[in-house]
């Protein structure tokens, strides 16, 4: 959801310069407005419809579940925070987001009941878990689902002496691949396609 600004109309009676800043003003509000910019607890509840667009500024955001058919979430700069689980319950793409949290996992991609599935594209984003649980699970992929990762970090909470797993993949591992990731879980990828992708596991 877009946090628009409002704008002052009133009548002014002063000098043309009075008027021209009042226009300079309005046309600056719109040009702002046009960026679709949203700001932290600004996304307190889905859209629905079709092809949200979500410009999330730097701070922290509580994302609602994304159910417009092709939501497109792109942070306009570095330290956009999703402090939440997502649940992406409809084709999306979501780019530079870091996702940051005990949540386990930090995102779910649900199946859809209808065809095409559901396919989303997750690109520079981080995911990084804060909890410790027993098995850790960073991303849920459902089976019938699609998922793309490029260039994301996997890191953080990988419980002691334990398992885990980075994308929990409940299809065949062709529905989800992985290209040019790094995990710093201390785990390898599994039931995922990401050998020959440029992947990195440290």
């Amino acid at each position: 959801m877009a946090t628009f600004l409002q704008k002052e109309i009133h009548d002014i009676g002063g000098t043309k310069r009075d008027v021209s800043n009042q226009l300079v003003r309005t046309d600056t509000i719109d040009l702002i407005n046009q960026l679709r910019l949203s700001t932290p607890g600004a996304l307190a509840k889905p859209q629905g419809g079709n092809s949200d667009y979500i410009n999330p500024t730097p701070g922290t955001h509580g994302f609602p579940e994304v159910s417009a058919e092709w939501t497109h979430i792109k942070a306009v700069g570095a330290g956009s925070l999703c402090d939440r689980q997502l649940i992406v319950s409809n084709r999306a793409v979501i780019e530079g987001i870091h996702f940051k949290g005990p949540s386990n996992p930090l995102a779910v991609v649900k199946a859809l009941s209808s065809s095409p599935a559901n396919t989303v594209i997750f690109r520079s984003c981080m995911f990084e878990r804060t909890g410790q649980p027993k098995l850790p699970v960073w991303v849920s992929v459902e089976a019938g689902t699609y998922a793309v990762f490029l260039g994301c970090v996997f890191r953080g909470g990988k419980y002691p002496n334990t398992g885990g797993v980075i994308v929990s993949n409940a299809g065949v591992a062709a529905n989800v691949q992985l290209a040019g990731c790094i995990s710093l879980t201390g785990l390898a990828y599994a039931t995922v396609t990401s050998a020959g992708q440029g992947n990195i596991s440290a």
